[in-house]
């Protein structure tokens, strides 16, 4: 049905398929996100589908009305709870909808993340198509909106591995990941090609 978060579902469910796969090893490993392993990846994205709006709220009080702090702490107190956990409450709930929060924003937060994990583990699965150009669309929005708040150009993003494109400055071109991480400050320059590139070089 079209109300339903069908491709958060996918993007969620993937993950929980990704997290059953690994080691204790692979779990302590860093991720691309600062200060996290990558069991603790797995608890910000268990606290996003196992919060209320009320229980974020009241985090968010309790550290001095900072998000990002409350999100920290609440993923580092869920990937305490162990493998199984995470990933049965991924799946139990895969299409939970946030309030005040697109679809399209929490496909992006997943899917980013799942690359987190992934690349540091060296694991090459590629992300869902639909999951992709779900996540890449909001992610030139994003960044779109905070460049024209600060007077800055919007590159055009290409997609080098599947048809996808867009943006209206000069080009930047790499594979749809690649893309998508550097939309989200992730360090893949080296993966890039294209004028554009210069207009990456800060948070927008």
């Amino acid at each position: 049905m079209a109300n339903e978060w069908t491709t958060v579902a996918k993007a969620r469910t993937d993950f929980a398929d990704l997290l059953d796969t690994l080691s204790e090893n692979q779990l302590a490993t860093p991720s691309l996100c600062d200060q996290w392993t990558v069991r603790d990846v797995a608890g910000h994205l268990v606290n996003l589908v196992e919060v209320s709006i009320v229980g974020m709220a009241i985090g968010t009080v309790k550290k001095g009305m900072d998000v990002d702090a409350y999100l920290a702490s609440a993923a580092l107190d869920f990937s305490a709870k162990g493998q199984q956990v995470l990933s049965r409450s991924l799946r139990d709930h895969a299409s939970k909808k946030l309030p005040f929060y697109s679809e399209a924003s929490m496909v992006a937060d997943t899917a980013v993340h799942t690359q987190d994990v992934r690349r540091p583990l060296g694991l090459t699965d590629p992300l869902d198509p639909e999951v992709l150009a779900m996540s890449l669309d909001h992610s030139v929005d994003v960044f779109a909106k905070m460049a024209k708040k600060k007077g800055r150009a919007t590159p055009t993003f290409v997609a080098t591995d599947m048809n996808w494109s867009k943006g209206d400055g000069p080009s930047v071109e790499g594979t749809g990941e690649a893309l998508l991480m550097a939309l989200n400050y992730r360090g893949v320059s080296s993966e890039l090609t294209g004028d554009g590139k210069s207009l990456l070089s800060k948070r927008a």
